[in-house]
């Protein structure tokens, strides 16, 4: 069994962006360690707590950061490392080429937020509610050129309450473990503990691919009901919602369960609003009832209470191809001009490391 040990330990490069990132800043500031943020425009911009940004966030914190869109020749991150800096990727948005992983010397680690190597990728959550899996982990592994393919240094696994149903839910509660799997993890490496790393078994590997909320969430009607609900949930909040239409126009639809009391309907009574209560909508799918409790129109705006019984709930067929044709790909700007069905990327500097 190989023994990885960390050695002396002093400052801490973050890669990433989202609130975890600054939760784990601040973590290791008041550990006593350096600690210096290393985040992508995408990140930085993005709006979290009361509509601030990252990069506000950190400000208020007084943690040192620095917004780049290149990171492997850039000389600000390079001059950060030294042989008692350990380098950790947070949902960075960058391609870690082999040249820059080895500049670390087996110290540049990511953690994942799924199993592995069954889960390799992205759209972290949004696959974890569409395949039913209530199994968490908090995972440390070194970065290796490849998708997601180094040794495992340390994980945690648990079970999600029945309670998590969307994926801010699971964030939320993911992120509660993570915190704490992270100190215990710091803890054990300012110890100069030794760490047995576990190799991932290729045999077992799966890769999903991102997602993008606005490409992929259309709504499919004649899926089972079960699928429907659990689609709707899966690109709930933070996200925008599932999109599909009704009376020429695009809505997304939030808050939604299944109920079989009425029975089972027709295909063709798919997607009817068939029953409206003070807050909710009954609408008709193939073995029960979609139970809906927002729809809200393009401007975020609740819509339900200007729909009427009768109405129909319909995706056309070109947005339901488009959705499987459309590969998100990121930069660290965001997300790249629409692409269908892409040509994998070329690298022409020898091999990378995508951490997704």
């Amino acid at each position: 069994m190989i023994k990885i040990n960390f050695g002396d330990i002093n400052k801490v490069i973050l890669f990433g962006g989202g609130l975890f990132l600054r939760d784990v800043a601040k973590q290791l500031s008041n550990s006593g360690y350096e600690v210096v943020v290393f985040s992508a425009p995408r990140h930085l911009k993005e709006q979290w707590e009361g509509g601030r940004t990252l990069k506000e966030l950190l400000i208020k914190d007084g943690i040192d950061f620095y917004e780049v869109e290149g990171i492997s020749t850039n000389k600000k991150v390079l001059s950060n490392i030294t042989d008692k800096t350990l380098g950790l990727s947070l949902g960075a948005a960058w391609i870690f080429k082999e040249q820059f992983i080895q500049l670390f010397n087996g110290r540049l680690i990511n953690m994942h937020g799924t199993r592995l190597p069954q889960n390799r990728g992205g759209g972290g959550f949004t696959w974890q509610i569409l395949g039913k899996n209530k199994l968490g982990y908090c995972l440390v592994h070194q970065v290796f050129p490849g998708i997601d393919n180094g040794d495992i240094v340390k994980y945690k696994e648990f079970i999600y309450p029945a309670l998590c149903q969307i994926p801010q839910d699971f964030i939320d509660y993911h992120n509660q473990k993570s915190i704490i799997f992270f100190k215990e993890f710091m803890s054990q490496v300012k110890a100069k503990n030794d760490f047995k790393v576990v190799g991932q078994p290729e045999y077992l590997s799966m890769y999903w691919p991102r997602l993008n909320t606005k490409n992929h969430a259309f709504i499919d009607w004649s899926w089972l009901l079960e699928h429907v609900e659990t689609f709707i949930n899966a690109f709930d909040a933070p996200y925008g919602g599932a999109a599909t239409f009704i009376n020429g126009q695009k809505v997304f639809l939030k808050g939604c369960q299944v109920d079989y009391n009425d029975g089972s309907f027709h295909p063709f009574q798919q997607g009817i609003i068939y029953r409206k209560m003070e807050d909710e909508i009954l609408v008709s799918v193939n073995e029960g009832t979609l139970i809906i409790n927002k729809v809200l129109n393009e401007d975020g705006k609740g819509v339900q209470d200007e729909l009427r019984l009768g109405e129909r709930f319909y995706t056309p067929l070109k947005y339901l191809e488009q959705a499987k044709m459309f590969k998100a790909v990121y930069t660290p700007m965001g997300l790249k001009d629409e692409v269908l069905c892409p040509p994998l990327e070329d690298d022409i500097d020898g091999k990378i490391s995508r951490i997704i």
